[in-house]
């Protein structure tokens, strides 16, 4: 059974350099859904709230068509990229729960601070994980990319990073990035 590995990217602010992943660390799968791993250890399920404590409908719909779109693209692992803010960790979250709930695994991810422009250290931190998750075997892998017209750079970034050539990109609403 052939395994694949999502990284999405939606919007997040974090690390001074940029790169800002909180958790550059996996914890355990679970069965056959749960979180990339590099340990054994089980995750409680993830939040698909906003600030509001709920996802909005358009968060909601949008998670459910992006997870299902990957889930049919074979992906079996999701790795999140995302702009730092209430709306795109809103977006994310209901994302990454949606696709547990269809069986995938996720990894924490990385988030990048709004306002940011180079990229190299996100991009640096997305070819670690793609590099980890290839070493225990899980393709194909793909990016999900959420934030709107400010991660324009960062996937033209993603795109010609030879380290994550092979890589699908996906945008938050399921659309294909890569082709």
């Amino acid at each position: 059974m052939a395994l694949a590995l999502v990284l999405v990217l939606a919007g997040a602010a974090g690390c001074s350099d940029g790169s800002g992943s909180s958790s550059t660390s996996t914890t355990g799968a679970r069965g056959g859904a749960g979180r990339a791993a590099s340990t054994a250890t089980s995750s409680p399920p993830r939040p698909t709230t906003t600030t509001t404590g709920k996802p909005t409908p358009s968060q909601a719909r949008e998670a459910a068509a992006a997870a299902q779109a990957m889930r049919e693209a074979a992906v079996a692992v999701m790795i999140p990229v995302w702009r730092d803010d209430p709306g795109q960790r809103g977006q994310r979250d209901a994302t990454l729960g949606a696709f547990d709930a269809l069986g995938g695994e996720t990894d924490d991810g990385v988030r990048f601070p709004p306002g940011t422009v180079n990229f190299t250290s996100t991009v640096a931190t997305l070819a670690g994980k793609v590099r980890m998750a290839r070493g225990m075997g899980q393709q194909p892998l793909a990016i999900y990319v959420v934030g709107g017209s400010d991660t324009d750079a960062l996937v033209a970034a993603l795109r010609a990073s030879p380290d994550l050539a092979g890589v699908l990109l996906f945008d938050s609403d399921g659309s294909r990035l890569d082709g």
